[in-house]
């Protein structure tokens, strides 16, 4: 590496670029914050453009092995599934949104178009640091061949991160066909438990803490 000399109190100092970019931290300066996530992520792109990389169709990736249903509207915004009367649609924070559900339960509606059983992932909301700050909730599918009953807790698994992250997870098997999903949030966190997507798909993917993350069984039975 070539190791440019840096004078201290310059205008390129390092001194003075750690201030330009304190904003962007969490107070212990060592994860970046949202506006720190958000500033890199338009860098990335910006990157992206100017290199005039080409990017890679759905249909070049290919589907998820024998095809997958999803429905996720956290980016977008657009919801394209029905839901009971008394869910909420929210911004829950800029350019970043969730269904909240009332403390007697709601349903969102989903279809299983395959003719077989698929797993139902769910993708929400997760608190950051060690502590729950958004609400659990119980996940319950009672249809003719599902019998989904688990309860989702919103921890975040990384304790470090400061982020108001998805998180998505297998919750049980949804045979074909209509389904009401329901969401009953046990009201145990100053914040509410917000759903950000639904997804049917085979068993075969993990998920991850940002994305696809396998079942997290807590001691109380839940995912």
């Amino acid at each position: 590496y070539k190791a440019i000399p840096i004078t201290w109190g310059d205008e390129n100092s390092v001194e003075r670029s750690l201030i330009d970019i304190a904003d962007l931290y969490n107070d212990g300066g060592t994860m970046l914050n949202q506006a720190g996530h958000d500033s890199l992520a338009s860098k990335i792109i910006e990157v992206a453009q100017i290199a005039n990389v080409a990017r890679t169709s759905v249909t070049d990736l290919g589907t998820w092995g024998q095809g997958d249903a999803c429905h996720t509207w956290y980016d977008s915004g657009e919801l394209n599934l029905s839901t009971g009367t008394l869910v909420e649609y929210v911004e829950y924070t800029k350019n970043r949104h969730g269904l909240q559900f009332p403390s007697k339960g709601e349903w969102v509606h989903i279809l299983n178009p395959f003719s077989e059983s698929r797993t139902l992932y769910i993708s929400y909301v997760v608190s950051p640091g060690s502590e729950r700050i958004h609400s659990r909730a119980k996940i319950v599918v009672e249809s003719p061949g599902s019998d989904i009953n688990a309860l989702v807790d919103t921890v975040a698994f990384d304790k470090l991160t400061d982020i108001v992250t998805p998180r998505t997870i297998p919750v049980g098997s949804l045979a074909p066909g209509s389904h009401y999903v329901w969401v009953r949030p046990e009201n145990d966190a100053p914040e509410p438990f917000y759903l950000t997507g639904l997804t049917i798909a085979t068993n075969q993917y993990k998920p991850h803490e940002y994305g696809f993350l396998s079942a997290y069984w807590t001691s109380e039975g839940g995912v």
